[in-house]
């Protein structure tokens, strides 16, 4: 598979700025969720490098890629963050905020552009998975692959995601036991290093699969990925007879098995339909129905 300069433009890295300067701790990625007709941005990344940067009293920084050149590093407010509703029952590990590109400003107080795409899920040629491309292509084995940061090469003059690829090697079913909680999630056979905590995972149509069906003259699948869910973390060996899963948010990587877990999208967008952003749109939408109005 190849991925386009265009797809690594859905991420962002999260980090902190330290004698002025922006140290990466981690990956963020931008979707888009329609809601009565209106589409609304949001920026989604791991609850535990959100707490994890909370917890140590660090300030939040988003550094993305300025459209030309150049990059931009501006604070987000923790609190506007928001997690799985029903985290209390079940661990997640998932963080939602809303996202409003045209709210950044210069030092001047001018808009800055920036140069970022957001992921589409619930719209006409989203990336939320049909129940026809999880059959298919959603199985153990399933190709995947991720987008995001690797901190020891994450670019100077421009953010520089890299891409990493794998195969699934189980589904969802009994959770799986993390420092964050007992998690239903995705195992995946891909090196998931130290910042990749947050990084989209994409789940890739089995090309020979459709060829296939197509000369056979049965259906074909039009959908030719999808969100499959995002990166927590991985298990590191601490020994030879034991496994766990790292704290993302340490500087020095663990040497671990190859094998990460993945938050399935279903939890992304229960996280995303949390009762503050609902409320959140809602307000945005009337917003932008009121300024509509004047203008007519």
């Amino acid at each position: 598979m190849n991925i386009t300069d265009a797809a690594l433009k859905c991420v962002a890295f999260i980090g902190v700025m330290k004698d002025g300067r922006f140290q990466p701790r981690a990956t963020g990625f931008f979707v888009d969720w329609l809601e009565d007709q209106i589409s609304l941005t949001h920026l989604v990344t791991a609850e535990h490098v959100v707490a994890g940067l909370v917890r140590t009293n660090n300030d939040i920084f988003v550094r993305v890629n300025l459209m030309g050149d150049g990059v931009a590093e501006f604070q987000v407010d923790a609190t506007e963050f928001r997690f799985h509703p029903d985290n209390a029952r079940e661990a997640a590990d998932v963080a939602v905020m809303p996202f409003r590109a045209n709210a950044l400003k210069d030092d001047q107080g001018n808009v800055v552009k920036i140069d970022t795409v957001s992921i589409a899920l619930n719209q006409k040629d989203g990336l939320l998975p049909e129940e026809e491309f999880k059959r298919r292509h959603m199985g153990r084995g399933g190709q995947i692959s991720i987008i995001g940061l690797f901190r020891s090469h994450f670019g100077q003059k421009r953010n520089v995601p890299i891409v990493r690829v794998g195969n699934i090697s189980m589904l969802p079913g009994e959770p799986v036991s993390t420092l964050a909680g007992d998690i239903k999630a995705y195992l995946i056979e891909a090196r998931s290093v130290g910042g990749l905590s947050g990084s989209p995972v994409f789940a890739h149509a089995d090309q020979g699969f459709e060829f296939s069906n197509a000369l056979s003259k049965r259906t074909v699948c039009l959908q030719p990925m999808a969100l499959l869910g995002m990166v927590h973390g991985h298990f590191d060996v601490k020994n030879l007879n034991e496994d766990v899963v790292t704290e993302e948010d340490r500087l020095r990587d663990g040497v671990h098995t190859g094998i990460a877990i993945v938050i399935p999208v279903e939890k992304i967008v229960e996280t995303i339909n949390h009762p503050d952003l609902i409320e959140l749109r809602r307000k945005e939408r009337d917003l932008r129905g009121a300024g509509s109005d004047a203008s007519s």
